[in-house]
Order: structure tokens, then C-alpha cells, then sequence
């Protein structure tokens, strides 16, 4: 299963490159930070109000997150997202 992991990994390197993880065997593909905060401040307002509605919408309670760390979140998944689909890469995850 790790074999057919892609992690994505977001840094200050100025060109994309991949390689494979020597212990765990999975492949490590390296994007540039410049493109991932262009995915950031590209996201629509309308997608992303919709992921924080989404999100809102089941809760009981929102306690400590005001709208503005809701947006900047889901703009955040909005970017990984993309990320990954033009990488040809899975579901993201996050590690912030």
C-alpha cells in the first residue's frame, strides 16, 4: 500500500522534482510553495464559502474558530486539492 503513496510535499524549492522515501518506499513529489499559494489566492469566493457552510451546517457548536480561520482553512484544502489533482495524486491530507 505505501508503494502506491504519493506524498505531496510543499516547499521553497524553485522547480518540482520527485523522488522515493528510501525506508517506507513511497514517492515524494516536491512542488514549488509559489505554485501551492497560487492555488490559495486562485480559490473562488463561492467554492470556498461553500466548504465553510458546508462544514457549519452539521455542527452543534462553533466554538474559538471565527469565519475568518473557517476561510483561510478551506482555502487551504482548496489548494491542497488542487495540488494533488494536477499532480494526478489521491485524496489530501494535511499537515500543518
Amino acid at each position: 500500500m505505501l508503494r502506491q503513496s504519493l506524498i505531496l510535499s510543499i516547499t521553497e524549492a524553485e522547480e518540482p522534482r520527485e523522488g522515493v522515501e528510501p525506508f517506507l518506499a513511497f514517492s515524494v513529489r516536491v512542488i514549488p510553495f509559489k505554485r501551492y499559494a497560487s492555488f490559495f489566492t486562485d480559490n473562488g469566493h463561492a467554492a470556498v464559502r461553500r466548504v465553510v457552510d458546508r462544514f457549519v451546517a452539521g455542527a452543534k457548536e462553533v466554538a474559538g474558530v471565527t469565519g475568518r480561520r473557517s476561510t483561510t482553512a478551506a482555502r487551504a484544502h482548496g489548494a491542497i486539492a488542487r495540488s494533488f489533482a494536477r499532480q494526478n495524486g489521491g485524496r489530501p491530507g494535511m499537515n500543518a
